[in-house]
């Protein structure tokens, strides 16, 4: 159980290889998609009745019925043919711990799972590593407990640039830079920030002080699930979430958009994201979720379904289910996802979807999202496994 209801903070080497695998714009800071179009929200607004569709460039309003309605962003990218590749799943080659670690370590293998192993250093640091997953921390139990506080008060769903804040030691900018930075030397991916939180010790304290002000808290400090720890002035930091691209596109994240949902019995989690801390000392924290492949081409380049046809299959689908609660389907983006294949799930068709979303209006006035994601080069759908 996962003391502050974060589904991130797992040990990579404690996984079994489960299947583990947009967003604001801004300057350097901005959505995955960041080589792609960015469809403008601005469209006039416009009087439509049921069933009559109004199109501009860059948006689609119609009303389906008294509680469906399409008013939709369709963010295009600049082509529309891809190529899907083939994944497998690596680890960080225990020769290549001197990139993280700065004094010699001492290395436990995990039995249970081939190329997983921790490595400790005598300062303290860290890292450790699983087929497509490693973790680094500086101080594991203290940047552990950091993350696990900022992680339970912040979402990159909710996040805004303009709250971003430049820290003493470097701006938002820098750091963000740095980041993808390391992010394609260790992994060889490009990579956009999704998410860039700026945290001064007065900030941490106060995290620090409603974590412990939680019920159960001494009890869990008692039973080793919490760590008490202490921040002090030096503690400033960045949080920063990252997507992974390819060839431009951003691949799923998992974490400022609507997850997966499977409609047959299969499932796996394939949010592909690094999440870092980054102080006046550099990189301090680093997890890396399903970002270490070896990868290479499946097929030749394909031309995609556009996305008015992926829209059409969606609102085919909620033409045969009864809807209760008011729906918009607010957004249509085109993004990679890595799916296992059926005759072997050690590996993985990383495959261009379009990503139509669905908000709802609940009872209660809350809006929760969900998304269709149909395959750009079959029409298939991914709930279905296809």
């Amino acid at each position: 159980m996962n003391k502050y209801d974060k589904k991130q903070k797992i040990l990579p080497i404690l996984l079994s290889f489960s299947l583990s695998f947009l967003s604001t714009g801004c300057s350097d800071i901005q959505s995955p998609a960041a080589e792609s179009i960015r469809i403008q929200e601005n469209a006039e607004n416009i009087s439509i009745q049921e069933n009559t569709v109004a199109m501009t460039e860059n948006h689609i309003s119609e009303v389906i019925t008294d509680q469906l309605v399409v008013d939709a962003e369709i963010i295009i990218p600049e082509n529309l043919e891809y190529v899907q590749y083939e994944l497998t799943k690596k680890a960080v080659p225990k020769e290549d711990i001197g990139v993280f670690l700065k004094t010699e370590p001492i290395i436990t293998d995990n039995p249970n799972y081939p190329g997983a192993y921790t490595a400790e250093a005598p300062d303290g640091s860290e890292f450790s590593t699983n087929e497509g997953y490693f973790r680094y921390a500086r101080d594991l139990k203290k940047d552990d407990e950091l993350v696990a506080m900022i992680e339970s008060a912040y979402s990159a769903k909710s996040y805004k640039k303009e709250e971003t804040r430049d820290l003493d030691f470097e701006s938002a900018d820098e750091a963000v830079q740095s980041g993808k930075d390391k992010i394609k030397e260790l992994t060889g991916w490009d990579s956009e920030a999704i998410a860039v939180f700026s945290l001064e010790y007065q900030d941490l304290a106060a995290l620090q002080n409603d974590v412990m002000q939680r019920d159960g808290y001494q009890k869990e400090v008692e039973m080793g699930i919490t760590h008490e720890i202490s921040v002090s002035e030096t503690d400033n930091l960045y949080y920063i979430a990252y997507a992974l691209t390819k060839d431009g596109l951003p691949i799923y994240n998992g974490l400022d958009e609507p997850g997966i949902s499977m409609a047959v019995d299969l499932f796996w989690d394939s949010a592909t994201n690094v999440t870092m801390l980054i102080d006046k000392d550099g990189i301090r924290y680093l997890y890396c979720r399903n970002g270490l492949f070896d990868v290479k081409p499946d097929t030749q380049t394909q031309a995609l379904i556009s996305a008015e046809t992926a829209l059409e299959k969606v609102k085919d689908i909620y033409s045969n289910t009864i809807i209760s609660s008011k729906a918009t389907i607010s957004k249509v983006w085109l993004e990679y996802i890595p799916v296992p294949y059926t005759e072997n799930p050690d590996l993985f068709r990383l495959s261009p979807y379009w990503c139509v979303q669905t908000d709802w209006l609940e009872e209660d006035g809350h809006v929760s999202s969900s998304a269709e994601r149909i395959n750009a080069v079959t029409g298939g759908n991914l709930s279905y496994g296809q």
